[in-house]
């Protein structure tokens, strides 16, 4: 798994945020493979032994099994930034070179007082709705940090254009959610997830 640094738009800002990687597994490998799990806990442990424990939650997409979705709190873009210039992002990453590749890379603002313990925590299936604001001053979040609400968190790359800084990356927890569609927004996407982690572990089991 490759990243160019050109490829990710940075800001240099000390503030935490979330990492949010979308990864694909190789075509050469079944979408059922604990290996992909295997490469992925261990980058978590070594970075969090060399660099910074992201506390990274790893996710499947539902509807496309060979998407896999990462979330890692950082420090700072410039913290991520930096390991990713690093000589150990490329120890950390070489062995995923066969299993995983790079599809997407952006950060979000945590919501005031939250890191990614807080935010999922215990949550083994996720909706994530993403999309652009029509309008900057609109607010999709409900009942912010509460169960069965919406948290909303908003894109805090630099180096992105106008339409790029209306976008903003809703987690659902409610029981009863809202369709596929809503008129705050354009190019809504709806990406349902299961924890990765949890999965292989009822593979394991069976």
């Amino acid at each position: 798994m490759s990243f160019h640094r050109d490829s990710i738009p940075w800001v240099v800002a000390i503030m935490p945020v979330l990492e949010f990687l979308t990864l694909r597994i190789s075509p050469t490998l079944p979408e059922i493979d604990p290996k992909v799990l295997s490469v992925l806990v261990t980058a978590r442990a070594t970075i969090a032994s060399l660099v910074h424990n992201t506390q990274s939650r790893f996710y499947r997409d539902t509807k496309d099994p060979a998407i896999i979705y990462l979330f890692g709190e950082w420090d700072s873009i410039s913290q991520h930034a930096a390991f990713l210039e690093s000589r150990v992002k490329d120890d950390v990453l070489a062995p995923q070179g066969d299993v995983l590749s790079f599809v997407e890379a952006v950060h979000v603002n945590f919501p005031e007082n939250e890191g990614i313990g807080k935010l999922l925590e215990g949550r083994e299936r996720l909706v994530l709705r993403r999309g652009f604001l029509r309008d900057q001053g609109v607010t999709f979040m409900e009942e912010q940090g509460k169960e069965g609400g919406l948290v909303e968190l908003r894109r805090c790359d630099e180096r992105i254009g106008e339409e790029e800084e209306k976008e903003v990356f809703v987690f659902d927890f409610r029981v009863r959610r809202m369709g596929t569609s809503d008129e705050r927004f354009r190019g809504l996407k709806v990406i349902e997830m299961m924890d990765l982690e949890t999965e292989v572990g009822k593979w394991r089991s069976i």
